[in-house]
């Protein structure tokens, strides 16, 4: 029974899987080696020198280490200089409302007051002004050991990673390959087949991503015979057991599906397990700052992935209304087939012709109803003018109805 159903009592291996198997760093692991303080990207790199020759890198992690690197250096060796520049300007904000005494409606009566304060009124200015020279004097000397010349063939901590890593490196797969993985990746992310179907949404074939780590893990499997521990923060549902709100590592289903591809076996951790289990193993000491580190970290890509994936249901959602509206209107119909490619241009351009009428539409019928009212309103001016005047006439007519000389007017309307 534990033979055949090996993946539900893979906990019985961790240990040896712990010591022995291949590692490969996700994305994310790797990129932290730059997100860490000095100490704890030291710490860091000790402890991945005494695994190194167990750590393997896959092409596509690669790929997306080497794109987003030159972010994550660019945003720390800019970061003092924009915290700097956002404490100011909402410091110039507040000196500006304590000088025109005007701002939130719920605190302009105590800004009437401050008016005719004067003394006050300057203390806090001033004191404003002091804390924020502090401010700048703390920030100027915090040490920002990365450059932006590190960008350029000049990175001390490339060095590092490259020695680590070596060209421990799965194969790169071809573009034959892929196409294989996007066709296979279309069915798997309809039936919600783990990794990647909580990608789905995002654009062209990057919602593969991670079906292509996948794919190049079972190969390196494969090409090394080992089995393989996966260090990845990426814990939602498609990589993770997940049950009310507790990780319990790897889904069944790719344990599963990696025996069956390589008879070897394969399992997760974060980068936080990682640091506990390694350091455990080899006695290194001091990683309580690196593992807080680790934590404030990981939320912090967690929280901006969540907020990635809602601004995309969110266009999903818009773009599904609009769909609604242009494909239910009489003025949308297609009555045949088409290639998808050729459907989606045609569907866009139809969209767009569709939606630019609309518009023009609506600014027309815009422009018709304010030369109806004005002309409404025009229509009714002249209406009450005749009838002053005419009502004026009348009564002028009956004061002077003995008066023979008076001019006869007539008024029509």
């Amino acid at each position: 029974m534990k033979e055949k159903f090996k993946h539900y009592h893979l906990i019985e291996n961790l240990e040896n899987l712990y010591k022995n198997a291949i590692i490969v760093l996700d994305t994310n692991s790797i990129l932290n080696i730059y997100r860490y303080n000095s100490d704890n990207r030291n710490k860091y790199l000790e402890i991945l020198k005494k695994v190194s020759h167990r750590i393997f890198l896959t092409n596509q992690i690669c790929n997306e280490f080497y794109k987003n690197r030159f972010l994550i250096i660019e945003n720390r060796t800019t970061f003092k200089e924009n915290i700097f520049e956002m404490i100011s300007d909402n410091q110039n904000k507040l000196l500006n409302i304590l000088d025109n005494f005007t701002g939130n409606e719920k605190y302009n009566s105590s800004l009437s007051i401050l008016k005719h304060e004067i003394e006050l009124k300057e203390n806090i200015s001033n004191n404003l002004k002091k804390s924020l020279e502090k401010i700048k004097k703390s920030i100027d000397e915090f040490n920002q050991d990365l450059d932006i010349s590190y960008i350029q063939n000049n990175d001390p901590i490339l060095e590092e990673i490259t020695s680590i890593v070596g060209n421990k490196l799965s194969d790169e797969f071809s573009n034959e390959d892929l196409d294989k993985i996007y066709k296979e990746g279309e069915e798997r992310y309809s039936k919600e087949i783990p990794p990647g179907y909580k990608d789905k949404d995002k654009p062209d074939n990057n919602k593969y991503n991670d079906l292509i780590i996948w794919k190049e893990i079972i190969a390196l499997s494969k090409s090394q015979g080992k089995d393989i521990l996966f260090i990845s923060d990426d814990r939602k549902e498609d990589w993770a057991i997940k049950f009310k709100g507790k990780d319990f590592g790897p889904r069944n289903e790719l344990i599963k599906e990696f025996i069956t591809e390589t008879n070897q076996l394969f399992y997760s951790i974060t980068t936080k397990r990682f640091i506990e289990i390694i350091s455990n193993i080899h006695s290194i000491t001091d990683t309580e700052l690196l593992i807080k580190e680790t934590e404030n970290i990981t939320k912090n890509i967690y929280e901006k992935e969540k907020e990635f994936l809602r601004s995309i249901e969110n266009l999903k959602n818009e773009r599904e209304k609009f769909d609604n509206i242009i494909f239910n209107s009489k003025y949308f119909n297609i009555d045949h087939k088409l290639p998808a490619s050729e459907i989606e241009k045609e569907r866009l351009t139809k969209m767009y012709n569709l939606f630019k009428h609309k518009q023009e539409l609506e600014k027309e019928n815009e422009e018709i109803q304010k030369r109806k009212n004005a002309k409404e309103i025009d229509d009714l001016k002249e209406k009450f003018i005749w009838n002053f005047l005419k009502d004026t006439y009348n009564k002028n007519n009956d004061d002077h109805d003995d008066d023979d000389d008076h001019e006869f007017i007539v008024f029509e309307k």
